[in-house]
């Protein structure tokens, strides 16, 4: 039962030799900036904060949570190519065979944000830093470097940045593409007139506006917690969302909920040929719908294996 349902969504028991035992939301928690950074950046934040801002602020969490992002990311990527080179696990990960849901996404969504890495002078942190983020916006709109091919390296940060945050989704389609995945290869985009960058380009233009209304109040005037969000912050979050999707039809077929409940229709007929009470049917079957559930309700790869870690104990 537990290898079926394994198979179906996540690893029940973790194989204590995977690398990525350790999830992004725990390196997010315990990851360490550089000291020296986060004293400028905070000399930078009272700058544009009121007067009676308080370094105790919770918003002071938020204005550091993307630079965790950004050094926890570059942590799990180390560690992704090592076990790779190892032999430890296989990449591409959506053609992986005996796999399971959570095992593919997580492992997607650090081959696409890998692309941040390694592009000439590119530099994931500049994503991160809020200094940096009207500046980014305004080249991302007007100048598109992002767009322009073929992609390479020019040896400027900004420039090679950009280029390399297009090559993720490059990336994404390509896995999209090869998987059948509705929500990310680039066939299935053009019927609804986008692109796998549309969904990326919508929310950005949302921040960019953000970001020009915040630099026009006055000194000390607004309400510091409208202070707009991260480029890298998005791109985090919209790529862990498609990576989801690639996962899922890699797993179940581009109709991944018909597929699922093709899953659950064969463990019902498997488990009744156990010869197991109908009670005990029946609540195997609600572990395995629950699970599925959870599957497609989830906005994280490691938020869904403690939730189905929990159900399964």
């Amino acid at each position: 039962m537990e290898e079926l349902l394994g198979a179906a969504c996540i690893e029940v028991k973790p194989k204590t030799a995977r690398f990525h035992h350790k999830g992004l939301s725990s390196r997010l928690c315990q990851v360490s900036s550089n000291e020296m950074e986060i004293i400028a950046m905070f000399g930078w934040f009272k700058k544009e904060a009121s007067p009676q801002s308080e370094p105790g602020h919770p918003l002071i969490h938020q204005f550091l949570r993307p630079m965790a992002i950004s050094s926890a990311l570059s942590e799990a990527i180390s560690d992704y190519a090592e076990a790779v080179q190892a032999g430890i696990v296989t990449s591409p990960a959506y053609q992986r065979k005996g796999d399971s849901v959570v095992g593919i996404w997580n492992d997607t969504r650090l081959e696409a944000l890998r692309h941040l890495w390694g592009f000439g002078a590119s530099d994931a942190r500049l994503l991160a830093d809020h200094r940096q983020q009207r500046k980014l916006l305004d080249i991302f709109f007007k100048k598109k470097l992002q767009y322009v091919f073929p992609h390479q390296p020019s040896g400027d940060p900004v420039h090679d940045t950009l280029q390399a945050l297009f090559q993720v989704y490059m990336y994404l389609d390509e896995a999209g593409s090869a998987v059948g995945d509705k929500e990310t290869n680039g066939l299935s985009r053009q019927r609804v007139e986008k692109t796998v960058f549309s969904d990326f380009e919508q929310k950005t233009k949302i921040l960019w506006d953000e970001w020009i209304a915040f630099e026009q109040v006055d000194q000390g005037a607004g309400d510091l917690s409208s202070m707009p969000g991260t480029l890298i912050e998005i791109l985090y979050e919209d790529v862990t969302k498609k990576a989801k999707t690639i996962a899922l039809s890699a797993q179940f077929g581009p109709d991944y909920r018909d597929g699922m409940n093709m899953i659950v229709k064969y463990i019902q007929d498997h488990i009744k040929g156990e010869g197991l009470s109908e009670e005990s049917i029946n609540k195997k079957l609600e572990q395995v719908r629950s699970t599925m559930k959870m599957t497609l309700e989830a906005d994280d790869p490691d938020h869904l294996f403690k939730r189905v870690g929990e159900l399964t104990e």
